[in-house]
């Protein structure tokens, strides 16, 4: 999803209720979900590499033990000079 004008804390927030969502309605069987998140302009700083970041965010999910959510690392900034 791409998510314009989001916060990170937005997003990972977002993400989160995604992630439960989707394991509710899988009830009757098990069901997971994995995401990886990446914001602009902290974790990239331009498309191409926001969709990476998000890409290997989402693999750290799934390699830690999957049903997560990853933020991707990037450098702290405050949430005002990330909008």
């Amino acid at each position: 999803m791409i998510l314009p004008g989001c916060t990170q804390a937005e997003s990972l927030m977002l993400a989160e209720r995604l992630r439960e969502v989707v394991v509710l309605a899988g009830a009757e069987v098990r069901v997971t979900a994995s995401v990886g998140v990446a914001t602009y302009p902290v974790h990239a700083s331009d498309a191409q590499e926001l969709i990476q970041a998000a890409d290997g965010a989402l693999y750290v999910s799934k390699r830690s033990g999957r049903n997560r959510v990853s933020q991707a690392p990037g450098r702290p900034v405050s949430e005002e000079a990330a909008v």
